[in-house]
């Protein structure tokens, strides 16, 4: 698992297409969130995928992490 966090003052996000079967439905095309953010890119692979739970687990606390301190 790769973790990307970006502590950001603001983002604003562009809908182009849907990554997955079942995409999260969002009416607006672009969404914008204003104040601080914490923006969470996170990247599974394959040899990640053996325990979900544990790597779901880790990635959590590193979040968690990022925002305690």
């Amino acid at each position: 698992m790769k973790i990307l966090l970006i502590h950001s003052d603001g983002v604003e996000v562009t809908k182009n297409k849907e990554a997955t079967s079942n995409p999260q439905e969002f009416s607006e095309s672009i969404i914008k969130m204003e104040g601080l953010v914490l923006v969470a890119y996170i990247s599974v692979e394959d040899q990640d995928t053996y325990d979900t739970d544990l790597i779901a687990k880790q990635g959590a606390d590193e979040i968690e992490a990022a925002i305690t301190e």
